[in-house]
């Protein structure tokens, strides 16, 4: 592979892990805030009548936070394994980079 190339790929998997930081901030951000939504009707629920139709609905949204907050876990692993995917070919790359530049100024010295 040549120089370019290689800075090419360097580039882009450094490109990626900032990608994939940002994505994992705002999934973290965004599980805080459920959570704490979660947490809201659980106080506000403990002085309504259970049978109630105002709590069964509340049930449901903690239910539907609860699904949320699964996605957002099976997200957020996804994304944390491809940034480790990423980050264990970064120095691969690098040392293909590293070393393509040695063969050019090698090459253009002889």
């Amino acid at each position: 592979m040549g120089v370019a190339t290689n800075l090419f790929y360097v580039q882009k998997e450094r490109q990626d892990i900032r990608n994939l930081d940002t994505q994992i901030n705002q999934l973290q951000q965004t599980k805080v805030k459920l959570e704490q939504d979660a947490s809201d009707i659980t106080k506000v629920s403990t002085d309504m009548d259970p049978n109630s139709p105002e709590m069964q609905m509340l049930n449901q949204r903690a239910e539907k936070l609860k699904d949320i907050e699964s996605q957002l876990d099976s997200a957020l692993k996804l994304k944390q394994t491809m940034e480790a995917s990423v980050n264990a070919m970064l120095p691969t790359s690098e040392g293909f980079e590293k070393s393509s530049i040695q063969r050019t100024f090698s090459n253009q010295q002889q």
